[in-house]
């Protein structure tokens, strides 16, 4: 019995190994904090970040993202926390690329709402949702994958642990 559960677990590491992620070398970084004044609402701090998107591959990474509301391909780790969204005229799913070692730069202000803080957060995170090209055969297919990755966890590159002060 001890043998084939030792067979069994040789299998199953050998079985993981083999198995390679949807997500090509990607990395994200949260850079350029800064906390900036709010007008009107006092239960929201806001902070100006820029949010790098890497790609460390030696080839190009394409993916699906809106034309004015990028922000949607971005998810975080608790729900206190938000990109704001501006409007826009022409809102539309569109495909970028980045080339091999390069970086794509999203200039952002994330809200921080005290209202939703129920514990003591100190440290925050943000995921990009990839999309990748042939998951989108239509426009009118983003939003439905895009939803089905954040809601099963599929596909996000995380950032590391930051600080809203």
């Amino acid at each position: 019995m001890q043998q084939l559960l030792m067979v069994l677990v040789i299998l199953l590491l050998f079985n993981r190994c083999s198995i390679k992620s949807q997500v090509p070398n990607l990395d994200v970084q949260v850079d350029n904090i800064t906390k900036m004044k709010s007008k009107d609402n006092k239960d929201c701090d806001l902070f100006s970040v820029s949010v790098n998107l890497m790609n460390n591959t030696d080839s190009v990474v394409r993916y699906w993202t809106m034309t004015c509301s990028w922000q949607e391909n971005w998810v975080y780790n608790y729900n206190t926390i938000h990109f704001h969204y501006d409007d826009c005229d022409s809102n539309f799913p569109t495909l970028e690329e980045l080339k091999p070692n390069q970086k794509k730069t999203f200039n952002g202000v994330i809200e921080n709402w005290h209202s939703l803080n129920t514990l003591s957060i100190k440290y925050y995170k943000i995921g990009f949702v990839l999309i990748n090209e042939k998951e989108v055969a239509h426009d009118s297919d983003f939003e439905k994958v895009l939803v089905d990755k954040i809601k099963n966890k599929k596909d996000i590159i995380w950032s590391k642990a930051f600080e809203l002060n």
